[in-house]
């Protein structure tokens, strides 16, 4: 199977470019990264169970080791232990290491997978729209609503109220003396 498209006589970046905004547009019309997730034997049990964590889709594992938010089940924005915390900000990065592909050649597995998309294919009109749509909806992920920033308030303010000074002589301030 070839991947290079014959429209697409540009730089890498370009061609890279390209294909995530294919795979957006894409994503958008199934509604989310669920779609593709669950057609996928590793993260089916991850999204069944959203937000608990399960084991390693990578590995198998752990028990406790990865998790999709309810939320990012449409962005696909992953949490791993075993990761830094943004390593999986889209799909594309959870299934280019799943895959242990280039983001671009993840893809355009995940077009010719599970869309059976031409990779000649240009970008459409409704392609562009489509990827607007999902980078809005992603944008409206990324931005707490009133409800979840009272709730952190909430807790913010318990522990603070609950917080006392720890004394020289307690078993608190002997571990952490002895940590460093």
């Amino acid at each position: 199977m070839t991947y290079a498209s014959p429209a697409l006589r540009r730089n890498p970046q370009e061609v890279s470019e390209h294909f995530i905004k294919l795979v957006h547009a894409r994503i958008a019309e199934v509604s989310g990264w669920k779609y593709i997730f669950e057609r996928i034997p590793a993260f089916k049990d991850a999204c069944a169970k959203a937000p608990s964590q399960v084991p390693c889709p990578f590995t198998g594992a752990g028990k406790s080791k990865f998790r999709f938010r309810q939320k990012d089940l449409y962005t696909g924005c992953a949490i791993h232990n075993d990761f830094p915390v943004n390593e999986f900000c889209d799909g594309i990065d959870v299934l280019a290491k799943y895959y242990e592909l280039s983001k671009t050649q993840t893809c355009k597995k995940i077009l010719s997978d599970f869309f059976g998309m031409d990779l000649h294919a240009p970008l459409t009109d409704a392609d562009i729209e489509n990827e607007r749509r999902y980078k809005s909806a992603v944008r409206a992920t990324e931005t707490l609503d009133r409800e979840e920033v009272a709730k952190r308030m909430r807790k913010l303010d318990v522990m603070y109220h609950y917080t006392g000074e720890i004394k020289p002589n307690t078993p608190v301030a002997l571990y952490l003396r002895n940590r460093g």
